[in-house]
């Protein structure tokens, strides 16, 4: 491509680098320009390569994506809107032709907030990011024609973003995290006729997948099993840098917490029922007697299955609310007694970062007390619950003679 192969040179001390090796088709560099006139096939390259420079000088990097969060920089903070706003979700899902710059190139290209930018995109396979040394994307034009552009179009900047350094640590390379300064952000769906998604060179930050929380492992599992990663001769070895805001930590003790909760969910949820229909059992049998006398002294069943039934209620509602705030009150202190115990741990367990640089701080806050709306759907639960046993005992009380709900000689 333009007389040149392009290569990757990698070194432990220094971010990856794209070399070009001039091929036998080269010219020289250094001609007579009146020799150049005198040879056409000489003339015809460079008058490639002036064209091949005119659009390299004017070429920026530009990455098309679905969702800005994708991005790890942007996620961790490190990359943030400085003025003006991200592209929504109806902007990527309808591919409108908007873009997000960073104030650097704002700056330096005099864009700003509604600057409409035409571009013509064509496809650069051999490039590295970083935010430090030789910090941008330098894509380069490599092709001898001038009719490599897949797609154009008019872009309206709609946000400019602003760039923190990141730095690597002795797992993770600060290439893999870092965002070029002069990187361009377009929807993916602005493009129509762009190559295929699995012929696009993939290099650090530019690849983000999406995992559920807890996931970890079963991609890695995954992706041995189709061979993507382990090293393979005459290649270089693929790895994943993974970013779960410390959730892989934690992981365990919330699955135990969880199965916990919902133990304790099952059990005060039974104990609920069974409270509840128990209380409306004996409530029952001690208004039996009471249903049968009114019977006897000429009270209709309706009557009596008011009376019996408002007297429960005015009992039932009484209790619940007692035993709501209670509970609430209970709760709220009990939390508020794990939280004060947390905030005196260690700060080394506090700050976890899992699959992170080991500069990265993470704070993290947590929540933990009695919920006003939980409490009101447990006092209406257990209203309900006794409501319910009591309506059915004094239903089947009623349906039975006077004489029969009195108890006998004896008894």
């Amino acid at each position: 491509s333009l007389y040149s192969n392009w290569s990757y040179y990698y070194d432990l001390n220094r971010i990856a680098q794209a070399n070009a090796t001039p091929t036998d088709d080269a010219p020289f560099w250094l001609y007579k320009y009146s020799d150049i006139l005198e040879r056409p096939d000489v003339l015809e390259k460079y008058e490639q390569i002036g064209r091949a420079y005119y659009i390299n000088t004017r070429s920026f990097g530009v990455m098309a994506l679905d969702d800005i969060v994708g991005i790890p920089a942007f996620h961790n903070g490190n990359l943030f809107i400085r003025t003006g706003r991200v592209i929504t979700k109806e902007e990527y899902e309808s591919g409108a032709k908007v873009c997000m710059i960073s104030g650097n190139l704002s700056q330096a290209q005099k864009w700003g907030i509604g600057t409409k930018i035409n571009f013509d995109f064509y496809e650069y396979d051999y490039f590295t990011n970083a935010t430090s040394w030789n910090s941008e994307l330098m894509p380069r034009y490599t092709y001898t024609s001038p009719d490599n552009f897949f797609d154009s179009g008019e872009y309206e900047v709609v946000g400019i973003y602003d760039v923190r350094p990141m730095t690597g640590s002795s797992t993770i390379s600060e290439a893999a995290i870092s965002v070029p300064w002069n990187t361009i952000y377009i929807p993916e769906k602005s493009l129509e006729n762009a190559p295929a998604e699995e012929d696009r060179p993939v290099t650090g930050a530019l690849l983000t997948i999406w995992l559920e929380n807890g996931k970890i492992e079963p991609f890695i599992e995954r992706m041995n099993e189709l061979g993507i990663t382990g090293a393979k001769q005459g290649d270089y070895e693929a790895r994943f840098i993974f970013y779960d805001q410390g959730y892989s930590r934690i992981q365990p003790s919330l699955e135990a917490l969880s199965g916990t909760a919902e133990l304790l969910l099952i059990l005060s949820s039974s104990l609920l029922v069974i409270a509840a229909l128990l209380l409306a059992f004996f409530y029952a049998q001690s208004q039996k007697q009471s249903i049968g006398t009114m019977r006897l002294l000429g009270c209709s069943k309706a009557r009596a299955f008011v009376a019996v039934m408002l007297s429960a209620l005015i009992i039932a509602v009484t209790g619940a609310l007692m035993g709501a705030a209670i509970g609430h009150a209970l709760t709220a202190s009990v939390g508020e007694s794990i939280m004060a115990n947390a905030n005196q741990t260690p700060e080394e367990f506090l700050a976890f970062s899992a699959y992170l640089a080991e500069s990265t701080q993470v704070e993290v806050e947590f929540a933990l007390g009695a919920d006003v709306k939980v409490s009101l759907l447990t006092c209406l639960a257990a209203l309900g619950l006794f409501i319910a046993g009591t309506l059915v005992f004094v239903i089947r009380y009623l349906g039975k003679g006077p004489r029969d709900l009195l108890p006998r000689a004896g008894e």
